[in-house]
């Protein structure tokens, strides 16, 4: 018996055709979470009549970070245990999702850091007394969707708001071009190839303040109403 093979607009359009089966399934349920994962990346979706689908409360979809984070790859860390930091900039660890009656919250734990490692910071260290730059900082809010408002201000200045960005993060790719330029081999596997970060907010960092240290202040809202910050610093040169 000859059975046709489904292209890839016919495969895609089997899926569609699932996805909005569940979601006609789901309707009558207005608290609705769903839990996906082994992409070894760190993704949120928001499910609503943004996205085509008929009901007042969106879905909320999160794609949790792995444990092994990228298949346990790049260098060693002083328990001689890969960081394996995922493609999109996530570092490894494990989530928490507490449950009190239709409510919920999620929590992302980084191995090995507080628990209010929530944001990292990549930016120039130092950069030119009020020079033009292509330079940005960027914040990875390991938790981060669409929906959040990410912030960052300098000195203690006005907050101003962050943009989102689809770019690969940029400490993950300068950690894979590290491994790249080594002259001899290190111990551990190479890190997957990166790929877009959909938790990322940029800002074109200041140079026209005095030369000397400079404070970065991130902060970022959660979906629970809850603030998280981090902070860092960069010096502006005369010369």
């Amino acid at each position: 018996m000859h059975i046709p093979l489904i292209d890839s607009e016919g495969e895609e359009a089997f899926r569609d055709a699932d996805r909005q089966a569940l979601y006609g399934l789901l309707k009558d349920y207005p608290n609705v979470l769903f839990l996906s994962a082994h992409t070894h990346i760190q993704m949120q979706h928001i499910i609503g009549k943004k996205q085509g689908v008929d009901r007042e409360k969106p879905i909320h979809e999160y794609n949790v970070g792995t444990t092994c984070g990228d298949w346990f790859s790049g260098v060693l860390n002083e328990n001689g245990i890969p960081v394996s930091t995922m493609r999109d900039g996530t570092p490894a660890g494990y989530a928490f999702l507490r449950i009190d009656g239709n409510r919920y919250v999620l929590d992302y734990k980084v191995f090995g850091k507080p628990d209010d490692y929530q944001i990292a910071l990549y930016h120039p260290k130092t950069v030119p007394f009020r020079r033009s730059t292509s330079a940005s900082i960027y914040a990875n809010f390991f938790m981060g969707s669409p929906e959040d408002t990410v912030e960052y201000r300098i000195d203690g200045g006005v907050w101003m708001k962050m943009q989102q960005t689809e770019e690969f993060d940029p400490a993950y790719y300068r950690y894979v071009q590290d491994w790249d330029y080594l002259e001899r081999l290190a111990p551990g596997r190479r890190p997957s190839n990166p790929v877009i970060c959909s938790h990322l907010w940029k800002s074109r960092i200041t140079t026209n303040l005095p030369a000397g240290e400079h404070r970065i202040e991130v902060r970022a809202k959660d979906r629970f109403d809850r603030m998280h910050v981090a902070k860092s610093v960069y010096r502006i040169e005369d010369n």
